[in-house]
């Protein structure tokens, strides 16, 4: 496989670790309500998902592999934007 391609099952078989430990120390953040949370880099989005469900919190997930935001949205991950966090794709400045 060449480095450039994505293969959203491999990435959460071997970097599940990344969202796994995103759990807990995401909760120290404590947003208000209905603050929107950017989560860079989402990979597939699982801890999106996760902090979502889990305290209702309005997740963006942006990554730039369009395959990985795909394969979350297959998994029904809401709201994934496409997007390079050096130049973020958001035109209203709300990140």
């Amino acid at each position: 496989m060449a480095q450039d391609q994505w293969n959203s099952s491999l990435y959460d078989q071997k970097h599940s670790f990344v969202y796994e430990y995103g759990k807990d120390l995401l909760a120290l953040l404590a947003p208000q309500p209905g603050e929107r949370i950017l989560d860079l880099g989402c990979g597939t989005g699982h801890l999106s998902r996760y902090l979502e469900g889990r305290y209702g919190w309005k997740m963006v997930p942006l990554d730039l592999a369009a395959e990985g935001l795909q394969y979350g949205r297959s998994l029904g991950v809401q709201r994934m934007v496409q997007g390079n966090i050096a130049a973020l794709p958001f035109a209203d400045g709300s990140f």
